[in-house]
């Protein structure tokens, strides 16, 4: 980000922290996208966002994902569910809501380390699951 000139307090604060991934701001900024300006927003992505709703993201599976998802995302290797799920996973800790807690506590039986890390130390600060 600090290629970009933005500052990450200045990122978290112009972006705040209810996204699950990217930030617009920081899309324009990046250097790379300024040489796509003026192209056609992601074709088909309207057909495929209600899979990427917060619930959706951590119970899909890698199939659906690398068949259906990754390809509209293409700057995003087809490995990366994970960290889609990492990121649903910090909004749902960031902004808790009893409906999220299935998802968490499911996330601390990860097969994946970083979301099972996650979920699993994150459980211990939030007092709902003291």
């Amino acid at each position: 980000m600090e290629d970009c000139g933005i500052s990450g307090s200045d990122f978290r604060q112009l972006c705040g922290k209810d996204l699950i991934y990217g930030c617009d701001i920081y899309q324009n900024a990046y250097p790379i996208n300024k040489e796509g300006e003026g192209i056609e927003e992601f074709s088909g992505l309207s057909e495929c966002s209600p899979a990427l709703t917060l619930e959706n993201i951590q119970k899909m599976g890698e199939a659906f994902y690398q068949e259906k998802i990754q390809p509209k995302f293409f700057y995003l290797s087809p490995e990366e569910l994970w960290q889609w799920e990492v990121n649903a996973l910090n909004f749902m800790l960031n902004y808790y809501q009893e409906k999220y807690k299935l998802y968490i506590l499911a996330a601390c039986e990860s097969e994946n380390e970083k979301i099972r890390e996650l979920a699993q130390l994150n459980t211990t600060k939030l007092p709902i699951f003291g």
